[in-house]
């Protein structure tokens, strides 16, 4: 099924678990018959990209005064810059810090060798999204080239294409996306798939608060929960100011709200602040 169809369902499917939860009086996470659990998270998002190491280390030093234990960084620049970089950071801050790395699809093949010597010299948390989502094989020849672990999932869509990554061996942690995979029941299902495979579950960012409380709700009921992607941007209004009650990360840990189904109240309003615009992406008006 294509992206634009199947996140169309992603939002149908997530607004009839929020509706049935508040019908009953509860939480998505005691629907699906767990508890609420404290979650570590790592600030992810959209941040540490290009920058200076020097710049890189001042941002990563905000976010371990937050409480943050784990951050990924933006890399898929040039090998050499990207090692650079992540060097800097690790030798700053030292062993105790997570340091995962995300490359948005842009290596290949032959960046292999060095980047496989970075992320090992550097103990790298994971490796997110090397490659494009349809080179199953590269991924496959990736793994078999180092220990580190290979991340990704948010580019994929639904149980077929997760069935396919995890029967190839071709990553060690998924990252499904609550909003892109069909929903809370499709997710829960890959999510399920991947722990028969033994893969642990980090799903794909909070960069809204619907994402965000949907994500908690997720790894508060699946035995494979990773770690919470959490959305770091100084400035998000769909983050901060789309629902009450505010909620978010606390001492790099994170809650799903309590409340009825996904525990929170849309503030339209704030929808017809920041309305859609045609196009690839959102850019707010000035």
């Amino acid at each position: 099924m294509g992206a634009g169809s199947i996140i169309a369902l992603s939002g149908i499917d997530n607004a009839l678990w929020d509706l049935k939860g508040k019908i009953l009086g509860q939480p998505i996470y005691r629907l699906l018959g767990s508890a609420r659990k404290k979650i570590r998270a790592y600030a992810g998002g959209l941040s540490l990209g290009f920058k200076s190491p020097e710049e890189l280390e001042t941002e990563v030093g905000e976010m371990i005064q937050q409480g943050y234990t784990a951050i990924k960084m933006r890399v898929g620049d040039t090998p050499s810059n990207d090692a650079r970089r992540v060097g800097h950071i690790r030798k700053r801050f030292g062993d105790e810090l997570d340091i995962a790395v995300d490359a948005a699809t842009r290596y290949t093949i032959l960046d292999i060798p060095e980047v496989v010597r970075y992320c090992e010299d550097y103990r790298v948390y994971w490796l997110e999204e090397p490659f494009t989502p349809d080179n199953v094989a590269g991924y496959v020849e990736l793994r078999r080239r180092t220990s580190i672990p290979i991340a990704a999932g948010e580019n994929h869509y639904a149980r077929p294409a997760f069935r396919d990554l995890f029967q190839a061996g071709a990553i060690s942690i998924c990252q499904a996306d609550f909003t892109k995979t069909g929903g809370l029941t499709e997710i829960k299902k890959i999510a399920d798939m991947a722990a028969a495979w033994h893969i642990p579950m980090a799903p794909h960012t909070s960069h809204t608060v619907l994402s965000a409380a949907g994500n908690a709700h997720l790894l508060s009921t699946i035995p494979n929960g990773l770690i919470y992607e959490a959305d770091v941007a100084t400035v998000n209004p769909f983050r901060t100011d789309l629902a009450v009650p505010a909620f978010g990360v606390v001492d790099g840990y994170i809650e799903p709200p309590s409340g009825p189904g996904l525990g929170i109240e849309i503030d339209e309003e704030v929808l017809q602040k920041y309305p859609a615009i045609p196009g690839p992406c959102y850019i707010p008006g000035l």
